[in-house]
Parts: C-alpha cells; structure tokens; sequence
C-alpha cells in the first residue's frame, strides 16, 4: 500500500504548480483591484495549495525510497519537502494577514524559485542532466548549464551511493543465460559494455528499453526475464542505476571479472578431465521421477550449472586420488558415474558432494566398504545404481534413511529377497528396480551372438543370471552381412558369397565354408509395425531372422537409449524376450543369432 502512494507522485505532483499559479494571479487581480477578492476563495487557494504541496511531497519521498537512494533523488527530495513547508508557512501567513503586503510577496517570490528548483531536480530524475538546454535557442543554453550547475550534485557525487556491485550481479544471474556468451537472443548480448549501452536511454531514462521490459506485469508476453521476473528489490536498484545516469565503469569492471571467470572455469574443467581421465559436462536427461525436486534444490544450494562426472568411458581403476581432484567442484557435481570402472578407495577421506543427486556404480564390483566410503560422501542421492555390487541387507537398510531417494537399481547383489520386501515395505515410494540375481534354468543357456558395425566387431555373449550376460569372446570384423548358427558351428558371412566358420570359443576365423543353404539360412518374413508391439518404439529394423522354434529375432537401431537393441516375438507378435545394452553396443547392429546351448555346432 504504502509503496502503491509512491507511484502517485507523477500525478500529484502538477497540482501545487497549476495552483500556485493561479495563486499568483488571484493576489496580481487582489492588488490591482480596489474591491480586491473575496477573502474566502483566496483563502480556500491557499489551502488547497498547501495540501497539494504536502500530497505532492509526501508522495515523493515514499516513491524515492522504494528504491536505491542517489544524491539526486536525495536533493530532489530536499527541494520538495521545502517546497511543502514553503506552502504552509504561505498558508499561515494569508490566513494571518488577509491583505497581502511586501512580505506576502517576497514569500510568494521565494516559493516560486524553489518550485523550479524542486521541478528541475525532478525533470533531471526522468529525462536526464542537460534536458533544459537541449534543443535550446544559444542564448538560452548557457543559462540552462548554469542551472544544472548550481542545482544538481556532481555527477560523481551523483553515482557515489549506487550499489555497483549489484548491478551487473543482477544480469549475470537473470540475462546473461540467454543474451550472454553462449546464447544471444534477439541478438542482445548483456554480458558487455556496448549491450548494456542499447538497453539504456540516458536522455530519457524512464524510456529506456530496460526498464520497460523489467516493469511489465509478470503475465505479459514481452516481460524479461519471462519465465522468471525480476523481483521488486532487483527492479529499483536498476531503477536508480538508469535514473543515476547509468554509469558503466564500475558495471563494466565487474562483466570483464565475469568473463575471466567463465574462462577460467573452462581451463580448471578441462585441467580436471586431464588429471582423472573423466568427461566434465552439464548435467542433462533427469529422469521426471525426481528432475524438478533435485535439480531446484540443487540451484537453490549450490547455484550454477550442475555437472555430470562421467568416469565410466575409460579404462583402469578409478582410485580416491581422482575423486579428491574434483574438490573445487563438489558443490556443482549433481551426477557421478564410475559404472564399469574398478575402485580402490583406500582409506582417505573423500570429497563431499552435497548436492550429487545420482550416483552409478554399477558393475564395479565395489565392496561395502567402498559403497560405505561413497554414500557418506553423497548426502543427497536421489538415484543410486548398485547393480553388480557387493551391496548387502546391512546397507539396504541403511538406505532406508535416505530421505531423498527415489531409485534404486538392485540387481546381481548380496541383497536377500527378505531384506528386498522389508525395504519395500518401509519404502513404498522408492523405485526399485533389477530386483534381486536370479539365476538362468538349468535348462536354459543362452547365447547372443551380435556384429556391430558402429565398433567393428562381433561378440558372443552368455547368459549368467536373467538379465545380466558376460562376454565369453569378442574378435574385430568390419564386413559382416549376417550371422548364423549351423551344423558346422558359427558361421560369419562376410557376403552371400563368402562366409566364414569362427571357432566358437574364440571367436577367431578357422575356414572359409560354402555359404548356408537356403534351408540353413530363412530370412523372417515378418511384417511388424509400430501398432503390433504396444510400448515399444521401433526404430529401423535391421535383422529379422526367423528362429527354429517358429519364433522371430529382431535387431532395430536408431529407436532410442530406453529401447532394446534386440528382440524376440512370436508369430502373434507377442514380445517374448528383449536385449538392451546400449553402453557396450553402438546403435548399428547388423546382424545377430541367439540360442541356447553351448557355442558348438550341433
């Protein structure tokens, strides 16, 4: 309310002009005129001039302290109040002494200067120092510098109290995202002097392109920032930096600091892929389940762009020497992946990741202690990969508390099926997915044989629990055209003409054979749409090969990283079985055969 009667200074602030002046001619008409004016509509002006004057002042003072206090405005409000208590004296005075006299005069006088004072000071605030003479006739400009001079603080004196650090920390957390280096839209940059020169007006400051945007109701389509609106403290300290004259020095200081800043994050990211082997990215691909709760905490904590640390390209152990290296970012690591990498912590203390929100240790085969080592060090998991870990029922129980956590991966685990359920039951609202290692039938042993263009080789992996396979060979082939299980054993066709018979546990080339028989070799007739396998989105298919038991082997690529590489439906179309594996194979999978069984031929 009281900020809302500060907005009506613009307003009242003509009345005490317009009614001053008519104040002057009514007592030019009284002093001119025997019968002079009626006593009580000279008085009635009076009044109304004084309230006028104490509205326009008051008014003035409350909207000049909404916002940064400049020596301007200070000075402005100075004249005004003078201007207010001129008025009331004047009052007192024709109230006092009905019959104007050499006095009343002289404070009529007076009070007329300081109302162009005050009004010049003000004209200054929304049009900029110099407006009088701009434009002026010659022999009138000279008179206007003299006014400003006499009238208006020193420039310096002007732009001493502006919090100049808050200004360009204002754009660099609200613009710089998008009208910065990376991003310019609208081809604005506001992370340099001359972007910020285009914004502003300083011969008519409340014009300028910058506050009008600020101001808008946050509802309105051309509001900046839109998603996200300046709040009303951030809007007046730009307020008084564009009515101060918007002064760039001390702004433009604080962009260059930025800058080196940006660059020397850039050298300390790539310094740090260099010392770990890591990848250092931003942070991306949040699963729903819990993307918005994390990631607003995450920025409300730690600010900045979150990373991913992906440890999992490379090769070797991954030791606490690396992890101590990522020190000066542990308050910006949102994701850790050491999935696939072996560990060898020791026992040295590890940097905290207050804000990591989702950790990979998959197939690291890392012990409890290890796993222990790691979720102190991670406060604030919302996901968390355990598949192929030495992870036990003390430590599930242990993530019962993890107040944060949303997934679980579980799979190939010490974890029992009664410690599982009674997590569960604690924890409904975790995801737990992988459950428990399950084992193959006794009467089931399958193989999948794959060639991938993409890396140029083939591989034949072995079923070990469901779900989980290892690879019992894998052999570089650049030309596969397909891959087929015979009488002879494994047979690799570098061409429909030319095929191969590979030693089945090695994988190396043995003999070149006479390419299949038709009979040996039924490409699938299969006509499969994306409305036949519901759930699924397919991609190009690359392999449709019809299997002994009537079934079908399909390979697709370019579906998607959530879709299987490989799978199996009946003739209904039914999907029987799937394959995915996404990390070890590219999406070019030219050519596939699974059975069960061992390699052999039969």
């Amino acid at each position: 309310m009281i900020d809302w009667l500060g907005t009506l200074h613009p307003i009242l602030l003509h009345y005490p002009y317009g009614l001053l002046a008519a104040l002057v001619v009514v007592e030019w008409v009284a002093w001119r005129r025997a019968e002079g004016v009626p006593r009580p509509l000279r008085i009635a002006l009076y009044a109304l001039l004084a309230l006028s004057g104490i509205a326009a002042g008051g008014t003035g003072w409350l909207l000049g302290h909404a916002g940064v206090e400049t020596a301007t405005i200070e000075r402005h409000e100075r004249w005004g109040i003078g201007l207010a208590v001129g008025l009331l004296v004047l009052l007192w005075h024709a109230w006092k002494r009905p019959q104007a006299g050499r006095a009343r005069v002289a404070l009529l006088a007076l009070i007329c200067l300081v109302s162009v004072g005050a009004g010049h000071i003000g004209g200054t605030l929304t049009h900029g120092r110099g407006f009088v003479g701009a434009g002026a006739p010659a022999w009138f400009a000279s008179p206007a510098q003299v006014l400003d001079r006499v009238l208006l603080p020193e420039p310096e004196a002007a732009d001493a109290d502006l919090p100049g650090g808050e200004i360009y920390a204002i754009f660099e957390r609200n613009c710089v995202e998008c009208h910065g280096p990376d991003k310019q839209k609208g081809k604005l940059r506001l992370d340099t002097r001359d972007g910020l020169e285009s914004v502003v007006d300083r011969s008519l400051p409340l014009d300028s392109e910058l506050l009008y945007r600020i101001a808008l109701p946050a509802t309105h389509e051309d509001v900046m920032p839109p998603e996200d609106p300046l709040a009303a403290e951030d809007i007046a300290v730009l307020l008084g930096w564009v009515l101060a004259g918007a002064p760039m020095e001390e702004v433009a200081a604080d962009q260059a600091a930025a800058s080196e800043t940006r660059e020397s994050e850039a050298e300390l990211l790539a310094r740090l892929e260099d010392e770990t082997g890591a990848r250092i990215l931003a942070a991306t691909g949040y699963d729903p389940v819990y993307a918005a709760e994390r990631l607003d905490a995450f920025v409300a904590g730690a600010g900045g762009t979150p990373l991913t640390v992906d440890f999992s390209l490379g090769a070797g152990v991954v030791d606490a020497a690396m992890l101590g290296a990522l020190l000066p970012l542990r308050e910006r690591v949102a994701e850790l992946s050491l999935a696939g990498r072996s560990l060898a912590l020791g026992d040295a203390p590890l940097p905290g990741f207050p804000y990591l929100a989702r950790l990979h240790v998959e197939r690291t085969g890392a012990s409890v202690g290890e796993l222990r080592m790691l979720l102190g060090a991670t406060p604030a998991l919302a996901y968390l990969n355990l598949h192929g870990t030495g992870a036990d029922d003390a430590l599930l129980a242990d993530l019962q508390e993890r107040d944060a956590l949303r997934r679980l991966v579980l799979h190939d685990t010490e974890v029992s099926a009664d410690a599982l359920a009674a997590f569960r039951a604690a924890r409904p609202e975790i995801d737990v997915t992988g459950d428990l290692t399950l084992p193959v039938p006794a009467d089931r042993d399958r193989r999948v044989l794959i060639a991938d263009a993409g890396k140029g080789v083939v591989v034949l992996l072995r079923e070990k629990a469901i779900g989980d396979y290892e690879v019992v060979w894998e052999q570089p082939y650049a030309q596969v055209h397909a891959l087929l299980r015979t009488r002879l054993g494994i047979v690799l066709l570098e061409s429909p003409q030319v095929a191969m018979r590979l030693d089945p546990a090695t994988g190396e080339a043995l003999e070149e054979v006479e390419p299949p028989s038709g009979g040996e070799h039924a490409r699938g007739n299969l006509d499969l749409r994306p409305s036949d396998v519901p759930g699924m989105t397919l991609g190009t298919l690359t392999v449709v090969e019809e299997l002994p038991g009537g079934t079908y082997l399909v390979a697709q690529s370019g579906a998607g990283p959530a879709e299987p590489q490989l799978f199996e439906v009946d003739r209904d179309k039914e999907v029987l079985w799937t394959f995915r594996d996404h990390q070890r194979f590219s999406d070019r999978i030219v050519a596939a055969a699974v059975w069960e069984g061992p390699a052999g031929g039969e």
